[in-house]
């Protein structure tokens, strides 16, 4: 009697050759290419700002809590400028009147809402600790500048001198007082 052979196991042989196909990379016949042009371009030019950094940072001036102005009350902030382009680069510095200047920047109020009524207390800018020189916008005489930026500098650091003159027998109401001032800066 004849032995009869064990039939093979075709599902063994059909799953192996399944994932044998897998791992075959098919051959790529063509190809083509792209170029990606990349660049990065520095222009002269500055950067203002209120703090160390000098690149739009917003500034903050607290006079302080007072119920009275019979005397002067003063405060400064550092103003930081950034600027590239090598030494010949000369820049002016100007601040706008403010939200509540009655006519112009030579006056500058600081304004408060109170039960209605806007109550205003005259204060000013300066480009000097001896609050004679008025800090004025672009256009004005009364510019910072030009000044030329220093060689090879991270920045250049400028002090804004502000100061409320005494209110000494005026009738002041109580509440917040505030104004927004603008900096500008332009350089050639």
């Amino acid at each position: 009697m004849r032995k009869l052979k064990k039939p093979a196991n075709f599902g063994f042989c059909l799953v192996v050759g399944f994932f044998a196909g897998f791992m075959q990379r098919p051959a790529w016949a063509e190809n083509t290419t792209a170029n990606l042009n990349v660049s990065l371009e520095i222009t002269a030019g500055c950067s203002i700002g209120f703090g160390a950094n000098g690149d739009g940072e917003a500034g903050a001036v607290n006079f302080g809590s007072f119920i009275n102005l019979n005397t002067a009350q003063s405060a400064q902030i550092a103003l930081t400028i950034r600027c590239n382009g090598g030494s010949s680069l000369k820049y002016n510095i100007g601040l706008d009147q403010g939200k509540n200047a009655t006519s112009d920047y030579k006056n500058r109020n600081l304004a408060a809402n109170i039960d209605g009524t806007v109550r205003l207390i005259a204060y000013n800018i300066y480009r000097d600790s001896a609050y004679s020189q008025l800090w004025g916008p672009i256009g004005s005489d009364d510019v910072l500048g030009p000044v030329t930026y220093p060689d090879n500098a991270d920045s250049d650091t400028h002090q804004v001198y502000l100061l409320v003159p005494p209110k000494t027998g005026e009738t002041l109401y109580p509440g917040t007082y505030t104004d927004t001032v603008i900096a500008t800066i332009n350089w050639s």
